[in-house]
């Protein structure tokens, strides 16, 4: 475990929830690929026995992912899907452990291919029918660039209305920043014993 330094920004939250929460052997979902970074963070938490699933729109994504996810200490089975994260659904079937998704546009990428509310909801409320007991789903959602904040509203809509015996959600945000800090949320499926 790396030592703590803090919380900097929404990519330290996502970090620390990877290192906590995910086991090895575990079955992980990155519904956003982008650069990858996330992603090989996840490969090497789950070891050689878990399985990675990862969606992205964009060729370059996949291709990005793939290469970096070449350099893991770890080799366990990995999918990576160029789809729509909305179709999550179509393509996995089984329970999953943890799931992250970053939203907005890819870093270094074009900033004209962007999540959109209509699939990102569609993507969240399917993910949360996949998640195992005391699985969690970690959502970044980056609201600085156009339809972000509409974005970001949808989603504290939908998971305002989720049920609280099903499901702790909380929602950080680096309230003295500047320029639009990301929101993260953290949404953890309890456990039967919670229930």
């Amino acid at each position: 475990m790396r030592k703590f330094r803090g919380f900097f920004n929404v990519n330290d939250l996502a970090k620390f929830y990877i290192e906590s929460y995910i086991k090895p052997s575990s079955k992980v979902l990155d519904l956003t690929l982008g650069n990858g970074k996330d992603a090989l963070n996840l490969v090497n938490a789950i070891g050689d026995d878990g399985t990675f699933y990862g969606f992205d729109i964009q060729n370059e994504a996949i291709e990005k992912s793939r290469k970096l996810l070449e350099s893991s200490k770890s080799k366990p089975k990995i999918i990576l899907i160029n789809e729509c994260h909305s179709k999550v659904r179509d393509i996995i079937t089984e329970n999953i452990d943890f799931a992250i998704m970053n939203l907005g546009f890819m870093p270094g990428g074009d900033k004209t291919i962007i999540t959109k509310p209509k699939t990102t909801i569609k993507c969240i409320e399917c993910v949360l029918k996949l998640m195992s007991a005391g699985a969690f789903f970690v959502i970044s959602s980056y609201i600085g660039h156009d339809g972000g904040d509409i974005e970001q509203k949808e989603i504290d809509i939908l998971l305002k209305n989720i049920n609280q015996k099903d499901f702790n959600i909380i929602k950080f945000t680096f309230h003295n920043q500047k320029n639009s800090p990301a929101i993260f949320y953290s949404i953890e499926r309890k456990n039967e014993e919670y229930i």
